[in-house]
């Protein structure tokens, strides 16, 4: 893979700019420690190790690997070729090289190659005894690199008269006063401090509430073509609303902005990821339903992505640079992003091209854990869907000294809560916010 795609290849030299390092000149790879057995205590200690140390960004690779063997060691089959193999996969990466896409992209052709590798057909099942060579070929080779897209794409964008506009239509949100700041959580200490640690909090919904709760959505609010993913940024919006005590504020959203200029640009690894400075202005507060609400956020959020070409942060920049406007100011630090619908974007799967008598050999590649750390956001929220299992999985990271430990509990604990009463019944949707929360 670090052959296949250009961007694992990146490095960020000291005046900001991307240097790609040619193929043949990747060092070889050595495997340091070997698998580490331990179980799921070694899996927490490189996970542990992993977040805190962080990715290198000047130095090649921008990204680390470990592997944890989670096999039942006591099984009496353990000797045997065919023993089911349970390896945790930690990969710590910069976000200088991947967005939302590339992590699925990245987690189906890791499983893809993995699954060639341990074939039956080809290693009976045993690692120890598998040629050490991957044929990469199976993945379609790629006709176009990231460095095309994005030199391409530099060029386009802003000499189009969309993006004119669309800069013109954020010139006069801004003159109008329709971008407010940040929801007032409360705070541990002033907003200008340093960055902190972490704090990671996860959760599911099972696929059945999930599911039940998109079918209320077209009978609480029919013909409005609300998403998944609006449904899920609204009740966010709804739990900064609830814990700041304010009905009108910008919510960070983040989205792939991949065009569609080649065939290829959708199995690209690389950052297409841009931002939405979305106004979550919820209509009568409290009094207001969840239905009013999420009709009125996801208009806006449409609206706003008609004129995405214009990143939020240069709209950040443009709000910070206006009258009355500080370079320090932090505009938008709760940032909201959903994969949710992503896997559209992605080619046929594989496995349409795997030969039947080889499927009952898979290999999958769940994810069980994520952390996403970046400094100039105090709380990052994302939402997926589980391809295993259906469930919604859904991820907060707070910065974590910056909130107090009950405010970071409180607000997971009211996004259960909503989702709960979402999923149960029809009326949940339009009873006031506050009798649910």
């Amino acid at each position: 893979l670090v052959h296949r795609h250009s961007m694992l290849r990146a490095v960020i030299t000291n005046d900001g700019s991307v240097r790609v390092i040619d193929p043949s000149s990747v060092p070889v790879w050595t495997l340091t420690r070997g698998i580490e057995s331990g179980g799921n205590m070694i899996a927490a200690q490189n996970r542990e190790r992993m977040s805190r140390e962080g990715p290198s960004t000047d130095t090649w690779p921008l990204f680390e690997v470990a592997v944890s063997d989670l096999t039942n060691q006591s099984d009496d089959t353990k000797s045997s070729p065919s023993r089911l193999l349970h390896w945790r996969l930690h990969i710590s990466i910069s976000l200088f090289l991947v967005d939302g896409l590339t992590e699925q992209i990245l987690r189906k052709e890791v499983a893809f190659l993995a699954r060639n590798f341990f074939n039956p057909a080809k290693h009976l099942h045993d690692p120890e005894n598998a040629d050490s060579h991957v044929d990469s070929a199976s993945l379609r080779p790629l006709r176009i690199s990231f460095r095309d897209y994005a030199t391409s794409m530099q060029r386009q964008i802003q000499s189009n008269d969309r993006f004119r506009e669309s800069l013109q239509y954020w010139h006069q949100r801004i003159e109008q006063g329709s971008l407010p700041g940040a929801p007032p959580i409360p705070m541990s200490f002033a907003s200008d401090a340093g960055v902190v640690d972490v704090n990671h909090y996860a959760g599911r919904l099972p696929a059945s509430k999930w599911r039940r709760l998109q079918r209320l959505r077209g009978k609480a609010v029919p013909g409005v073509g609300i998403t998944p993913t609006a449904i899920l940024c609204s009740c966010y919006a709804e739990v900064l609303s609830r814990w700041s005590n304010s009905s009108n504020f910008l919510v960070n959203v983040m989205h792939t902005l991949r065009h569609d200029v080649h065939e290829d640009v959708s199995q690209l690894l690389g950052n297409f990821s841009s931002t939405i400075l979305l106004e979550a202005k919820l209509r009568n507060g409290g009094a207001g339903s969840f239905a009013e609400h999420v009709t009125a956020i996801s208009g806006q959020l449409f609206e706003d992505l008609v004129h995405g070409i214009v990143s939020g942060v240069e709209v950040m920049q443009m709000m910070n640079s206006a009258p009355g406007g500080s370079s320090f100011r932090a505009v938008a630090p709760f940032a909201f992003t959903s994969t949710i619908g992503l896997e559209e974007l992605l080619a046929a799967d594989d496995d349409d091209r795997t030969d039947p008598a080889q499927l009952a050999w898979r290999v999958s590649c769940e994810q069980v854990y994520s952390l996403v750390q970046t400094p100039q956001t105090w709380l990052d929220h994302q939402v997926e869907e589980d391809k295993l299992t259906g469930d919604l999985i859904f991820n907060f990271d707070f910065l974590a000294e910056r909130f107090p430990v009950h405010v970071m509990e409180g607000m997971v604990a009211t996004y259960k809560q909503l989702l709960d009463s979402l999923s149960d019944d029809l009326e949940s949707w339009h009873s006031p916010i506050h009798s649910m929360l």
